[in-house]
């Protein structure tokens, strides 16, 4: 009967001793459960605050690359209020940040003042100091060659180099040699800004008239078109009158046993020739009247001035044949030349004349302009050349030579050296069948 309680006690036991380590290992399992869990949790908060930071950071430097572009995208971007709140958070953060590093600089500054050496206190300040003067020169338009000039080193031995120069003199002539440095600096500062106000007002004046010109030129501009456009209506009646008229009065042809025995036939080309001059002259004059002569002589009298003169001397030419007189008929080419005399006030005229007993007038050059129409080769070219006078040296020949139909022809000029440049009136051109030689002589100094 003990036995039997023994044993059902010890059942128990071995009952009660399994119930507790099932109930310890399952407040085991629950405890690794629940640090698992908080593991996690601690894990899961440190990443995020992980990754908030290196968001503030991103944030931060890309504010310090381009602060509108951030500030501008973050409110254009929609987001969610939590990002938002880190946002903020993270620029409170910043701004702290640059706060506190701001303290530390100025405190390492102060220690650094307070522990330095009168030497390198007197260093810095030099430091300084160069800095200012060299942002001053600058200002004042120095050259990089010039920046490192001091006082004690500059190769002008100027101890006062970057001293502003005080001219005694001047200040005493105006009465203000008793103001000190300071007022002088700011009288000069004065006068500045007096002078800058008053270059403002003459460049905005200039501005303005600029701007008047502009329009003016555009007023002009537009009375020249409508003025071209009602010539053009005037011009394009005329030409349709013109060929009405000819249209009228178109000639017989005549056959080759009714011509005259000395007839200059007119070719294609040279037919045209003149219908293209009588076009031009409508054009410009708008009066087909007017032949090709009266166009030349118009042309070649334009700008002559009451120092000038007609010059119409011809040197003849004795012995001149040409191969081409037996096809046609040679002629002389009509000319306009005028002559430029005046006085030459050299040292010598100066010392003997003056203006109410003036010196001779002499010849100081010409302008030749020879016609020639008719040219059979339109592409070739008027010559002229300078030939020397056999019975007197002070003379020159000057011949001009063109082609069919047209003959040479010559003048006697003043024999002097020539002024080839444009600048001063030399002008040796061929249009519209009008050879133009323009030129004036070199003047010398007189030497004793």
């Amino acid at each position: 009967m003990r036995r039997a309680i023994h044993s059902d006690s010890g059942d128990d036991r071995q009952k009660w001793k399994k119930k507790k380590s099932k109930t310890r290992d399952q407040h085991h399992k629950s405890q690794k459960k629940h640090r698992s869990r908080s593991r996690d949790r601690s894990s899961g908060s440190s990443s995020e605050r992980e990754r908030d930071k290196r968001r503030a950071r991103s944030r931060e430097r890309r504010r310090k690359r381009d602060g509108s572009k951030s500030s501008v995208s973050s409110v254009s971007s929609p987001s969610p209020p939590r990002s938002r709140g880190r946002e903020e958070t993270g620029q409170q953060l910043s701004l702290q940040e640059r706060l506190r590093l701001k303290e530390e600089k100025k405190k390492q500054a102060a220690l650094m003042k307070a522990l330095e050496t009168p030497e390198e206190k007197r260093a810095r300040r030099l430091a300084k100091k160069e800095a200012k003067e060299r942002k001053k020169r600058e200002k004042m338009g120095w050259g990089e060659e010039y920046m490192g000039y001091t006082n004690t080193d500059n190769p002008f031995g100027d101890n006062n180099l970057l001293g502003t120069f005080i001219w005694s003199k001047a200040l005493e002539k105006k009465g203000i040699s008793h103001l000190d440095e300071k007022d002088l600096k700011e009288r000069n500062k004065r006068i500045q800004e007096d002078n800058r106000l008053e270059l403002q007002k003459v460049k905005q004046l200039r501005l303005e008239r600029e701007r008047e010109k502009a329009m003016r030129e555009q007023e002009l501009e537009m009375l020249q078109r409508e003025k071209e456009a009602e010539h053009f209506k005037t011009w394009e009646e005329q030409e349709d009158n013109f060929h009405l008229q000819q249209a009228k009065l178109r000639p017989r042809l005549l056959g080759a046993n009714e011509l005259p025995f000395d007839a200059h036939v007119l070719e294609a080309e040279e037919d045209a020739h003149r219908l293209l001059l009588l076009r031009q002259q409508l054009q410009v004059t708008g009066d087909a009247t007017e032949s090709a002569d009266d166009i030349f002589f118009r042309k070649a009298k334009e700008g002559m001035g009451a120092d000038e003169a007609q010059f119409s001397v011809e040197m003849p030419l004795t012995g001149k044949a040409y191969l081409w007189a037996d096809k046609y008929r040679p002629r002389k080419p009509r000319f306009f030349n005028r002559v430029h005399t005046g006085f030459e006030w050299n040292k010598y005229n100066q010392t003997h004349y003056d203006f109410d007993n003036p010196p001779p007038k002499i010849v100081q050059g010409y302008k030749f302009n020879i016609f020639y129409p008719d040219l059979i080769d339109k592409r070739s070219t008027p010559e002229y050349f300078l030939e020397a006078c056999q019975d007197n040296k002070d003379f020159a020949i000057l011949r001009f030579h063109a082609g069919p139909p047209y003959e040479d022809i010559a003048f006697k000029i003043v024999n002097r050296e020539w002024e080839y440049s444009h600048r001063h009136g030399f002008r040796c051109q061929f249009a519209n069948g009008i050879f133009q030689l323009w030129f004036h002589f070199k003047r010398y100094r007189y030497r004793r």
